[in-house]
């Protein structure tokens, strides 16, 4: 197999074939960017927009429920991320080493991945519902007493790291099973 040098003439075709999609990436996704921070120094509509200095970030590193929104969030990302990676590493081992037809558990597995997260949402909605989920029912079986998961507010920050988990499974198994194979 013969090694291609350098030849600074494909370096203008290369740039060629890069700029739409450096042109989307730049259009949809570093322009929005700066606009957002240049515009978090403004005060007003977004019709009238003046000029108010670092007065937006005083108000909102005085303000106590963004504190509480950002203890929230470490609290969402560090219980749903590492559970959810754990998870999807056993399961992808468990399939990648032990099960016959892997093919078909990959597909299984994939499903969720593919599918509406409002689908998905649906079925969490049955499974986890205060009166007729099938999480409750597995409970009851066990004797624990039926858990509010959907409308209560002390259990609300548990069933979204819940649901987090579960709609990340499926890209991380099938990620870390590519992994594996390789």
């Amino acid at each position: 197999m013969m090694k291609k040098n350098y030849n600074p003439e494909n370096e203008r075709k290369a740039w060629l074939f890069l700029f739409p999609s450096l042109a989307v990436i730049l259009l949809f996704s570093i322009y929005p960017l700066f606009r957002s921070f240049f515009m978090s120094f403004q005060t007003g509509t977004l019709i009238r927009q003046e000029f108010g200095g670092h007065e937006n970030y005083q108000k909102v590193l005085t303000d106590p429920l963004f504190f509480r929104a950002l203890k929230n969030t470490a609290l969402f990302a560090f219980g749903t991320v590492p559970i959810a990676l754990i998870i999807s590493l056993a399961i992808a081992w468990i399939i990648f080493e032990k099960v016959k037809h892997k093919s078909f558990f990959e597909t299984i597995f994939f499903m969720p991945y593919v599918t509406s997260t409002i689908a998905i949402g649906i079925v969490f909605r049955y499974f986890f519902n205060g009166s007729y989920g099938i999480v409750n029912y597995l409970l009851g079986l066990v004797g624990i007493p039926a858990v509010n998961w959907l409308d209560s507010v002390d259990m609300s920050m548990t069933t979204l790291i819940i649901f987090g988990i579960w709609t990340s499974l499926a890209f991380n198994i099938i990620i870390l099973i590519s992994g594996l194979r390789n």
